[in-house]
């Protein structure tokens, strides 16, 4: 039985021959370009200094921390008095930026935000107004001591 093949446009007559052999010599007549340079870095002096470029691509100094270590100290805000709690004029109640809680009887704002109690008393959280703003107020001592 004869076997032709086309193979990047030229006939092949292979005669009697199995398709292995088919194939080798078709590959024998159309040769696999060089590729070790684009794959692999090769042996001796070139080789190395290539390998010299892969290991030179870092941006960073990988060798201590002393560059590190930088952040900025906790800024501490939040609810310093909770209800019921008993507090002197002058306590901050609330230490934040903007308003989460707005000031209500006996308790003033700051200048950073935060609120102070005015006089001594016991602290009380309201929530209420069409936004649901939550009010700080101070009920004077006076006041808990006679009513209890």
């Amino acid at each position: 039985m004869t076997v032709s093949a086309r193979f990047r446009g030229q006939e092949t007559d292979c005669g009697d021959v199995s398709w292995v052999v088919l194939f080798m010599e078709v590959c024998n007549q159309y040769p696999v370009p060089e590729t070790r340079g684009l794959f692999e870095t090769g042996f001796g002096k070139e080789g190395a200094a290539r390998r010299e470029e892969i290991r030179d691509m870092a941006h960073k100094k990988g060798v201590g921390s002393s560059r590190n270590g930088r952040d900025s100290q906790s800024q501490r805000r939040g609810v310093k008095a909770f209800a019921g709690q008993l507090v002197t004029g002058g306590s901050i109640l609330v230490r934040q930026c903007g308003n989460q809680h707005w000031a209500g009887v006996n308790v003033d704002e700051g200048r950073d935000g935060s609120l102070f109690a005015k006089i001594p008393g016991v602290v009380q959280y309201e929530q209420r107004g069409r936004r649901n703003r939550r009010y700080v107020h101070i009920i004077p001592v006076e006041e808990t001591t006679s009513s209890s």
